[in-house]
């Protein structure tokens, strides 16, 4: 059936300027931003000396360390889709604080990785 008004459908709907943006929420604040940001930071910094420590007692001692720091980096990349889930509006600005418990369970699980590493 053709179109009354001559113009035929649109399947694709044109981008406004705010749909442009890589990163606009309207329910977060800058503070809650810089929170998620810093807490992200601390996180990505605790993985990396934990996988450092993971790769040198691997090569010091036995191979089988490594599965230690390959664990705790897939725990990690649970908290990054997390992260990405949230700046991408996938999850609503007000259950952020699932990001913060992800980011907990990934710094206990480096803190207790680095006990088992060095443990005698």
């Amino acid at each position: 059936m053709a179109d009354e008004t001559g113009e035929g459908s649109k399947l694709v709907k044109e981008e406004s300027e705010t749909d442009k943006q890589i990163y606009h929420d309207s329910g977060a604040s800058p503070t809650t931003r810089i929170i998620q940001k810093v807490s992200l930071g601390v996180v990505i910094l605790m993985v990396l000396v934990t996988m450092g420590l993971s790769i040198y007692r691997t090569v010091a001692v036995d191979g089988l360390y490594i599965l230690l720091g390959i664990n705790v980096l897939a725990l990690a990349q649970i908290g990054l889709v997390v992260f990405y889930w949230i700046h991408k509006e996938d999850i609503p600005a007000s259950k952020s604080w699932f990001l913060y418990v992800v980011d907990v369970a990934v710094i206990l699980e480096c803190i207790f990785t680095n006990i088992l590493l060095f443990r005698q």
